[in-house]
């Protein structure tokens, strides 16, 4: 799991899930002696990639540390996600999200038949 947060937003990670909640309430607005009401606003479905550590870049977009795939990784419209970086040692990530074919243990294997 991961959280990222700002003075308005709150992004959430999951097992399966990236949440986007915004605070409902408008500077100086409180309610109930709450000064903040934070409410969902998208919620985007990325399988089991078991998402930690949530950061947002200077353009907004939203930065993960993919588990499954061991890369940093953000959304993307059609795939559950798209690698922007991946250790030099892990063959695996982008071979994996390509073909979409390997099984998580035939990655593996080939990770140790190499190292």
């Amino acid at each position: 799991m991961g959280l990222h947060a700002t003075a308005s937003t709150l992004h959430l990670s999951t097992l399966y899930q990236v949440w986007r909640f915004e605070n409902a309430l408008s500077p100086g607005e409180t309610f109930q002696g709450y000064d903040a009401v934070y409410t969902p606003r998208e919620s985007r479905v990325t399988g089991e990639l078991d998402v930690h550590d949530l950061a947002l870049d200077s353009e907004g977009q939203v930065l993960f540390s993919n588990t499954l795939f061991n890369c940093v990784s953000t959304l993307d419209s059609h795939h559950s996600f798209r690698p922007l970086w991946k250790p030099p040692w892990n063959s695996c990530a982008s071979a994996r999200v390509a073909s979409g074919l390997r099984s998580r243990a035939a990655c593996f294997a080939a990770a140790l038949a190499t190292s």
